[in-house]
């Protein structure tokens, strides 16, 4: 193997291991955008789920005249 042989054969991997890990780029991308957008639901329903406990336990402070009739 002469040496403008070497360096094509070096060169074509390298290519090889460049388009590898571009393609492997864009599937992390993808599944970082994935999860970026179920974390970003996840939070909203923690949000809303928080703003009714809050408002659960605002009605029970409001409408609590004493204990209840059972005892």
């Amino acid at each position: 193997m002469s040496g403008s042989e070497k360096i094509e054969e070096r060169l074509r991997s390298l290519e090889e291991k460049l388009a590898f890990q571009e393609d492997l780029i864009d599937q992390l991308n993808e599944v970082v955008s994935e999860q970026s957008f179920d974390l970003r639901k996840l939070w909203d329903a923690n949000r809303f789920l928080r703003q009714k406990l809050d408002e659960s336990k605002g009605s029970d402070a409001e409408g609590n005249d004493g204990p209840p009739p059972h005892y």
